[in-house]
């Protein structure tokens, strides 16, 4: 063994590039290589090729192409034999028996380092989490769903879903320290797994995509679902993938901006019916107490918290956006700027809400908080709310979406920024839908007849519009 890997060094110098690199380069032969040369190991002295592969078909597909291989790798003659572990070398064609000098083998990692070793240095770093209450209830049931699946056979799905920035990625991540080496674990999003899927498609090989999901992945984690909307031929795809994974006893977790009733009628029945049918999590709202945890972590990693005071600390904690994305932000910002002026007095802070926290409402609702506004403004206009924040342009969705805007603007005082968040929409639109609303009202007598309406069941005057 010391004599080949001291001969292989020498090669190595001689020789370049690799063998193995004109096959993966070669479009012919890239799939060939997928398929049977990726298990072999390759030997090459005076002129001549040994490949050793493990069964007998792949040593026949291989042998289809040999005058390929041989003009790849610039040798004379390239021969083949079939090693099994129960019986001795079986030479398929035979020329001459010449004396080793390089074993180059097409996928060390794997005969090196072993499955499990592998699949440990797939897996991303899981981040450590700051946990309130409400948080480690969560964290705590996605733990020990990890602990079924990295035991038993078809276990159920997980489906995540929250508002953006509430933490899923963030807890889809510690599923990589989670789940045992055993489980072959991929990580994706929608966006993702699409071009991954048209690229298939369009290099006319769709086998290693197949390979990889279908065969190969034991969990799959699929970040950003609502992002399927419109992808037919890509829900056709992960449908496959998810029923194969299922039915060799893995399972799949996804994750949504949306509660996953609300994908009944966005993705189709059978996809929705294969993932909706095991736990779900809701990401909760961060509270003071993750707060607290979360700006005297980053306090101590900057080591510029001993800069602000109290009575700072305290206004700072308590005008937090309530996403633990948008907070930590916040957070940060104000960190960097107490790095940079020192002691940070309230006008800085001050400051600093006018430019990363949305407008505070002028006028504040004595019973709706603005989600269960939405609601209650969707079920008087009799549209659901979910047709709220899709891009429907039927009229009614269209009136209702703009009676929603203005209420939320005149009523609640918020901002067209904070409404476009809300609602998942550009602020350009939210400010042109306001507009228009208020010029229809204006103008014709049935629409301000139907706004006055509307305020009046919703508790609040018809304020002004000018």
């Amino acid at each position: 063994m010391t004599e080949t890997n001291t001969q292989l060094s020498q090669h190595e110098d001689t020789q370049s590039p690799w063998p193995l690199e004109k096959l993966r380069a070669d479009n012919e032969m890239s799939s060939l290589y997928d398929r049977c040369l990726a298990f072999s190991v390759l030997r090459i002295t005076n002129g001549q090729a040994v490949a050793e592969l493990p069964t007998l078909a792949q040593a026949q597909r291989v042998m289809a192409k040999r005058e390929k291989i041989c003009a790849l790798l610039g040798v004379e003659s390239f021969e083949i034999e079939v090693c099994r572990a129960v019986a001795p070398l079986t030479k398929i064609l035979t020329t001459q028996t010449v004396p080793v000098q390089a074993s180059l083998p097409l996928v060390p990692a794997r005969s090196q380092l072993g499955d499990l070793e592998l699949e440990r240095s797939r897996r991303q770093t899981a981040p450590t989490p700051v946990l309130s209450p409400p948080f480690e209830l969560v964290y705590r049931m996605t733990e020990k769903w990890a602990e079924r699946i990295s035991t038993t056979s078809g276990a159920p799905n997980l489906w995540i879903f929250g508002a953006s920035g509430s933490g899923k990625t963030y807890l889809a991540k510690q599923l990589h320290s989670w789940v045992s080496p055993t489980k072959r674990l991929r990580h994706t999003n929608v966006s993702d797994f699409f071009q991954e899927w048209r690229h298939a498609l369009n290099s006319g090989d769709t086998m290693p995509f197949k390979r990889k999901y279908r065969r190969e992945t034991d969990l799959l984690i699929l970040e950003n679902l609502e992002d399927l909307q419109g992808k037919l031929r890509t829900q056709d795809e992960l449908l496959i993938v998810v029923s194969s994974i299922q039915d060799r006893g893995g399972s799949v977790v996804v994750t949504s901006d949306r509660n996953p009733l609300l994908f009944r009628e966005t993705i189709l029945p059978a996809l929705h019916g294969r993932l909706f049918s095991g736990m779900v999590s809701e990401m909760p709202a961060a509270d003071l107490d993750f707060a607290a945890k979360l700006w005297k972590k980053l306090a101590c990693e900057s080591g510029v918290g001993s800069m602000i005071t109290p009575a700072v600390e305290e206004g700072v904690l308590r005008s937090a956006p309530p996403s633990p994305r948008r907070m930590t932000s916040y957070f940060m910002n104000i960190l960097s700027r107490a790095s940079l002026v020192g002691e940070l007095q309230p006008e800085h802070i001050r400051q600093l809400d006018s430019q990363h926290l949305p407008r505070t409402p002028l006028v504040t609702s004595p019973r709706l908080s603005p989600k269960e506004h939405i609601e209650r403004v969707a079920r008087l206009c009799g549209v659901s709310s979910s047709a709220l924040l899709g891009t429907s342009k039927r009229s009614e969705i269209i009136v209702a979406r703009r009676f929603v805007f203005l209420s939320l603007s005149r009523h609640l005082g918020l901002s067209n920024a904070f409404i476009a968040n809300l609602l998942e929409k550009d602020p350009s639109t939210v400010s042109k839908a306001i507009c228009k609303a208020t010029t229809e009202i204006e103008k014709f007598g049935s629409i301000q007849r139907q706004w006055a309406w509307f305020c009046d069941q919703l508790g609040y005057p018809s304020v002004s519009l000018n």
